[in-house]
Order: structure tokens, then sequence, then C-alpha cells
């Protein structure tokens, strides 16, 4: 990606114009690196449950096991921060749907959930994955947690640093980071524009822990519509309704004899957000990137 670059006022400030800059946490940004463990799934997903459901469907898909059902996986593998950092991360994104043609009369969304579930998770055990990274981790993290222990026989007489399993219990926890910490913690901004105009509303975002007067951004969106300069992001604009979207894939997943209009519909909605996912898993990858170059970098490519 082709990117503008910032201006390095100290170790910890930079300014990317007259009026936008951020501060870096160094030693709060290495911690939470180096607490990753190698080889890495950066993922995202896309899923339905009861709140996308607006008809009240006679026989819905999902049910209180399976609370939310994931239609799309989209994930990128990586041995080191340095892979990440040099590689064309556009190419390194991998997907999983679930897919359905029309008038199909062999379609079972059971059963290319579970054949999905079951290659991914295998995938993970067999490239001894160790650490699965997310943006904003909470519904993805337990979704894996009910598939490994759903599917526990996969780990049979195989070692895996990625599935920890309790010995009192023995359930299954995954090993997971969320970004949106690191964000959170290692990271403050100066709460404007580019044109000096305040960039989002004080009240509704967390104090920044360096500088004067400066916010967290809790979001992928928030970050990289403020480093809108620097990312030239307009290929990874994305102001679709991932709501609205997952509520079409259930209709389009869900319904039995689909009309062609409804089917057409649907499936181009169903389209957009693998598209959307797609694009989540690359802005985590640009934001690695990006703590990387000013964490371990001798020469940053962000820098003037």
């Amino acid at each position: 990606m082709e990117t503008s670059k910032i201006t390095k006022i100290n170790e910890d400030e930079f300014k990317i114009n007259e009026h936008q800059g951020f501060f870096v946490d160094k030693p709060e940004l290495s911690k939470h690196l180096k607490s990753i463990k190698f080889p890495v799934v950066i993922l995202d997903t896309e899923f339905f449950n009861r709140s996308h459901d607006k008809t009240e469907m006679t026989n819905p898909l999902y049910n209180e096991t399976n609370k939310s059902l994931v239609y799309i996986i989209q994930y990128s593998f990586a041995r080191n921060l340095k892979e990440i950092s040099l590689r064309n991360n556009h190419r390194a994104i991998k997907s999983m749907t679930i897919k359905r043609k029309y008038n199909d009369p062999t379609y079972n969304f059971y059963n290319q959930y579970q054949y999905m579930v079951k290659s991914f998770l295998n995938m993970l055990i067999a490239k001894n994955i160790k650490t699965i990274i997310l943006a904003g981790s909470s519904n993805d993290k337990n979704i894996l947690k009910v598939w490994i222990n759903e599917n526990k026989a996969l780990l049979n007489n195989r070692k895996s640093d990625l599935f920890i399993q309790d010995p009192t219990t023995g359930v299954y926890t995954v090993n997971t980071i969320d970004v949106y910490d690191i964000l959170g913690g290692a990271m403050s901004f100066i709460n404007k524009k580019d044109n000096g105009e305040i960039f989002y509303d004080p009240n509704n975002l967390k104090k920044g822990t360096m500088g004067v007067e400066t916010i967290q951004l809790p979001s992928l969106k928030k970050f990289f519509e403020y480093f809108d300069e620097v990312f030239n992001s307009s290929k990874m604009e994305d102001d679709e309704d991932i709501y609205g979207l997952s509520m079409s894939a259930l209709n389009f997943l869900s319904l039995p004899n689909l009309k062609y209009p409804d089917f057409i519909r649907w499936n181009k909605d169903f389209k957009k957000a693998k598209i959307h996912c797609y694009n989540d898993v690359l802005k985590t990858l640009y934001l690695i990137d990006f703590w990387y170059e000013f964490c371990y970098s001798k020469q940053n490519k962000y820098l003037k």
C-alpha cells in the first residue's frame, strides 16, 4: 500500500500534518508485541444470530448451543512480525465460506458448517498455530471456544499451544490477543481532523495516556479514518452496514425455495460481507505492520 510520510517530533511523539498527531508508548507496545506467541493467525469472521432474525423464522439455523453461526472466515498466517511488514498482505489472506447455489437440491447448511469448522480447526492444529489475533475479540473468542469444545476429538494424540485444556473441567480455552487492547494502551491521538476540526466527541472516547487532551481510538474503522492521509486507504473504505448484510446472509442461507430476485439480492449482500471481512483482516495486518515499524525498525518506512 502506498503511504504518506509522518514527521518524528521526538521518540514518543509524531505529526501527520499541521493538526493531527499521535504518541506511541514504546515500552507498552513492545510488551504487548513480545507477548505474541508465533506462528499466528490473524482472523475475522462474519456471523448471524437471533438478533439478525427480524421475521421470527419457524426453523432458524441458530439455536441455544450455536447462538452465533459463522458464515465467512477470513484469515492470514504469519510466522513473525517482520514477515507481516515485508510481504504483500493483500495476497496473504485466505477465506472459507458457506456456499449456496440457486435451486440447489443438495444444499445443506449444517453439513457445510461442520466441514468448514473442522477444516479450520484441523488447519490451526496442523500448522501449530499458537495465537489467534483478533480485532474486538469477545464474540469470535466465544465462537472458537464452542468450536473446539464440540470437536475435542480433533486434539486426540495431538499437541496444541493454541487450545488450552482446564485439567479439572476438561474445557478448552483459546489463546487470543485483541489488537484493541494494544491500541488503547500503547497509542494516544490528538483529537483533530486534518482541517483542524474535532475528530470525535471526546465524551464518547477514553482519554489518551500520553500528551495533553488526547484520546484513544476504539476501533480499526476509527484508526484508519484518522490515518487516511497516511495510508491513502480509499480501497479499504467500507461504509457497508455489516449488521444489515448479516441479516441478508441469514435469509440467504436459511430460507428454503428462494425466489430468484431474493437469491440475487441476498447473494450480492453476502459478497459485500465477504469484502468487509477481508478488509478487516487487511486493516489488522496494516496496524500490526505499523506497530512493528514504530517499535523495532531502524528505518521506519512511515517516517520522513
